[in-house]
């Protein structure tokens, strides 16, 4: 997930997800690594989370949707029943699959 929020695939949900997610290791568990593990990418998220953001914005301006776990949504069959909230930011009445 880390490495689709360096190329700007990755979604304003999984920001989210990924913080909450560090937030439940912290403090959790016995080991210390998972704390240390944690800390990082806390970190990147409150000192940039505009910067991922942008990212983000820029890619999907110039490549489309991004789905759910970084797939593009151009690139998917359009026969196939999508739920409503496939990609994001867009809602899935506003995504285009067909080119």
């Amino acid at each position: 997930m880390m490495d689709r929020f360096v190329q700007g695939r990755g979604t304003y949900r999984e920001i989210d997800m990924i913080w909450e997610l560090t937030k439940e290791m912290e403090g959790h568990t016995i080991c210390a690594l998972a704390d240390a593990a944690a800390w990082p990418v806390q970190g990147l998220l409150r000192h940039f989370r505009p910067e991922v953001e942008r990212r983000m914005r820029e890619y999907q301006e110039k490549n489309g949707p991004v789905l759910f776990g970084g797939a593009h949504a151009r690139d998917q069959d359009p026969t196939l029943a999508l739920p409503p909230n496939v990609a994001s930011p867009a809602a899935a009445k506003e995504i285009s699959l067909t080119p």
